[in-house]
């Protein structure tokens, strides 16, 4: 039976883009004539607009919330925006029309849906937003690396049973800052 329901869900959502619960997003209110199925709500939609040119002017997630703050926009539960909501907004492709249905006998496969709405903000804004934050996220990971820090003594600082160090700073929990540990792999 639970394969039967799962199997059913999954086909009206690959067949019809019918939408199978979750947060309804801003700019979108169930349609109360048709069940799984969301209709746009101009004036919020119009905030959500609003909210990807600022993201776009400023160039980062901070300044889009203080704007958001500013106007007094919030989500659909009357909350302010965190980091995560804001972006989580930002990048919901179903503002151009289209969902994400994973598949498949053991889920293995990824199909993008055409939703029965379609396209509500300005694809090529859309487009624009999404590229910005991909180049958040790779600057955001290449600050996080370890590699990029240098440690010119890695392997070559010993400790009494032969040990060598490598780098990689940190703050210990009494709260001073070390900055090598012993490696892991011996291998330098």
């Amino acid at each position: 039976i639970v394969n039967r329901v799962r199997e059913n869900t999954r086909s009206r959502m690959l067949n019809l883009g019918h939408i199978n619960g979750g947060r309804v997003p801003l700019g979108f209110d169930h349609d109360p004539e048709r069940k799984g199925f969301w209709k746009t709500n101009q004036r919020e939609l119009e905030s959500v607009v609003l909210l990807m040119k600022s993201f776009l002017q400023t160039g980062s997630l901070k300044p889009t919330l203080d704007e958001a703050k500013l106007l007094g926009i919030k989500n659909k539960h009357g909350k302010g925006f965190t980091y995560n909501s804001i972006k989580r907004l930002l990048t919901n492709p179903k503002y151009i029309g289209k969902m994400k249905v994973i598949h498949g006998q053991n889920d293995e496969l990824e199909t993008w849906v055409d939703l029965p709405h379609g396209v509500v903000a300005p694809q090529n804004l859309f487009d624009q937003v999404q590229e910005k934050i991909k180049e958040l996220d790779e600057q955001k990971a290449n600050q996080n690396r370890v590699g990029t820090r240098v440690y010119s003594l890695t392997g070559l600082i010993f400790s009494e049973k032969n040990s060598t160090f490598c780098g990689q700073s940190g703050t210990s929990r009494d709260g001073s800052r070390r900055y090598y540990y012993w490696c892991k792999d011996e291998k330098i």
